[in-house]
């Protein structure tokens, strides 16, 4: 059980006017190698996406999970009207995913994402995991993201690289894979689900002259050049 001032509502004073979605990726496991779950809260502020609250944690129990996502939800429906969806990864927690859109059903509309399934976007086909993370770091790159300047989000982010037409992340230290990433693109995707301005281009990826080598120089630039210089939310 967390208590109830475990995440303050502070966070959801900075709401504005804009819709809003969740993005969530699960994981329900403790160790200390262990995947963190995230869970993002991204309002749409005009042209700019703007992550209000950015989680982190471990936790080996379901039910833990799912008071964080209930308290979060309701929080951000208690100060907005506009909360469109929430979108969970559903590739590996298939049952807990299904869970958490049962306990929400009525109060918020909840989609279940599974990577590696495809659709088409914009007459390309793409499996969700490619797609997702393209409109994500197209979002930062064409200057259209903002979120809180702390040094373990970046270092979250700068895990992540471009490698066979597509993206992974190692494993950290602490176990971190880029959950915020996938937090972040999940809640960017229920903003842009239905189509938007934004547009995933297919690009050539990897290094040519080594078999499965990632494109770590451009993604560590982007997130390095974020710390210094980037949109970041309003104090």
């Amino acid at each position: 059980m967390i208590p109830t001032d475990a995440i303050p509502d502070t966070w959801a004073r900075h709401i504005g006017g804009g819709p809003v979605t969740l993005g969530y990726d699960t994981a329900t496991t403790e160790g200390k190698k262990s995947n963190p779950s995230a869970l993002c809260v991204m309002e749409k502020a005009g042209g700019l996406y703007v992550q209000r609250l950015v989680l982190r944690w471990k936790t080996g129990s379901e039910e833990v999970a799912r008071q964080v996502v209930d308290l979060v939800a309701a929080q951000a429906i208690a100060a907005s009207r506009d909360v469109r969806c929430l979108c969970i990864d559903a590739s590996n927690e298939t049952f807990f995913a299904q869970s958490i859109q049962r306990m929400l059903r009525g109060r918020l509309q909840t989609f279940l994402i599974k990577s590696g399934e495809s659709l088409d976007w914009k007459g390309i086909r793409y499996n969700y995991k490619t797609l997702l993370s393209s409109l994500y770091v197209n979002a930062f790159e064409d200057g259209f993201m903002a979120m809180p300047r702390a040094e373990w989000l970046l270092e979250d982010h700068r895990l992540v690289v471009r490698e066979a037409g597509s993206f992974s992340a190692p494993v950290g230290e602490d176990g971190a894979h880029a959950d915020t990433f996938d937090g972040g693109r999940l809640a960017l995707w229920g903003h842009e689900r239905k189509g938007g301005p934004m547009v995933a281009t297919p690009v050539a990826v990897g290094n040519p002259g080594a078999r499965g080598a990632g494109e770590v120089g451009p993604l560590r630039r982007l997130w390095n050049r974020m710390a210094s210089k980037g949109p970041t939310l309003p104090s």
